[in-house]
């Protein structure tokens, strides 16, 4: 199963726990605080999260600090071929977790930890919808462990540095169409491999003013080779004219995205104000075809192939921060997510369309260096209709991804010593 620059791959992961939240697959559920603000704490992030958001940040939160917490993500909407035909995404909860910590070893040097995942896609139709040839069922998950490392190099400039092991996990299943009877179902073919993969990521932090912090940081591509991958078709009738059940091994190479982001955050009205902009560059582009290459011919092929030809997209985020007394805080944020799905190979693995995030938060914090924060986030992407192709029984159809958004509720809680 070659999966050339598996972004397509991913792009499917993206529909379930990044359904709507990215455009795209990837995972911005770093911390309930940073869903709050909509991602826009890369220059001032001022807890242990930093280790993934900006490992420069690190310097900014002394000693020893400690975050764990989960992010559930509830996805819906539908997919309709304007002759009232069409399906409902089914109902499922998709749980990210996240999981920091940081310590300054010496006046200068901090050493860092974060364990999330950065890529994740869900979808499941039911099995007679029209688009069953395309696309049934499609999950990817991923789970990165991440040690870094950051110094400060002066008052006013910190730099980090960080490696990325990654576990990806995918799955695939669809339909596969009578040749003779093209509307038929003859069976049913599922994809599905595991492997690590090995990336990183350096970010830095300067200080333009004693209230004004700019934050930057870039993240390498992850290059999954998938060498122990299984393709199986369970056909659909045990008796002729249909082809019996069969598995074949299957290898792939899927190739994450690279991305950089740029963000300040400003303070006032003696710190109790914190706000903030984040925008991210991610490359989507190297996800222009998805080739699944067979040990021996399946059902006649001897491998499958599509192209994806993905565009490279932006992220926007705006968020605040205000200290309302000692303890409390109210967060609130929004994020613009363009998508860069390609307009002539859209398919059913992932909803297109650009996407809306507005979201909000309530943080506390305890003298004793206990301290919690949660959030909630309503995704919604704009509706959108494309011609979509069905190779497999070589029709073309016009599908509106219509109604999709989704609920994030997050939860975080940490301590400092």
């Amino acid at each position: 199963m070659t999966i050339r620059n598996v972004s397509a791959r991913i792009a499917l992961l993206a529909m379930t726990a990044s359904q709507l939240q990215a455009a795209g697959f990837a995972l911005y559920e770093t911390s309930a605080k940073g869903i709050a603000v909509g991602g826009a704490n890369v220059g001032y992030t001022g807890d242990a999260s930093a280790a993934q958001v900006n490992p420069a940040n690190m310097t900014q939160a002394p000693g020893t600090q400690t975050m764990l917490g989960m992010t559930a993500i509830i996805p819906g909407g539908s997919v309709d071929f304007g002759d009232s035909t069409g399906s409902q995404l089914k109902t499922e909860c998709f749980s990210v977790p996240h999981t920091y910590a940081t310590y300054q070893f010496l006046e200068d040097w901090w050493l860092g930890m974060g364990i999330y995942s950065e890529f994740g896609l869900g979808t499941d139709y039911d099995t007679d919808w029209p688009g069953r040839f395309n696309a049934l069922e499609t999950k990817l998950e991923t789970l990165t462990f991440s040690p870094t490392l950051a110094y400060k190099v002066t008052d006013d400039l910190s730099l980090g540095v960080g490696a990325r092991i990654m576990y990806l996990d995918f799955s695939t299943r669809k339909a596969i169409a009578n040749p003779y009877a093209p509307s038929a179902v003859m069976g049913y073919s599922t994809t599905c491999g595991d492997t690590m993969g090995y990336g990183w990521l350096a970010g830095a932090t300067y200080n333009l003013t004693e209230d004004w912090t700019l934050g930057a940081v870039y993240r390498s591509r992850v290059r999954q080779h998938v060498t122990d991958g299984d393709v199986y078709y369970d056909s659909a009738s045990p008796t002729p004219p249909y082809p019996p059940s069969d598995r074949v091994d299957a290898e792939a190479i899927i190739v994450l995205p690279s991305s950089a982001t740029l963000g300040s955050n400003y303070k006032m009205l003696d710190n109790k104000l914190n706000l903030g902009t984040a925008v991210t560059w991610t490359e989507w582009s190297t996800y222009d075809a998805l080739d699944i290459n067979f040990a021996r011919p399946l059902l006649g092929r001897p491998s499958s192939e599509n192209m994806k030809d993905w565009n490279d997209a932006w992220r926007f985020g705006f968020g605040a921060e205000y200290a309302l007394t000692k303890h409390w805080s109210l967060l609130g944020g929004y994020v613009f997510d363009m998508c860069p799905i390609s307009e002539e190979q859209t398919d059913f693995m992932m909803p297109s369309g650009n996407r809306n995030i507005f979201s909000t938060g309530l943080g506390y914090t305890c003298e004793n260096g206990f301290y919690a924060t949660l959030s909630y986030a309503y995704l919604m992407m704009m509706e959108n209709t494309r011609l979509i192709h069905n190779s497999y029984n070589n029709t073309d159809a016009y599908a509106t991804f219509a109604n999709m958004d989704a609920h994030m509720i997050s939860a975080s809680v940490g301590w400092n010593f």
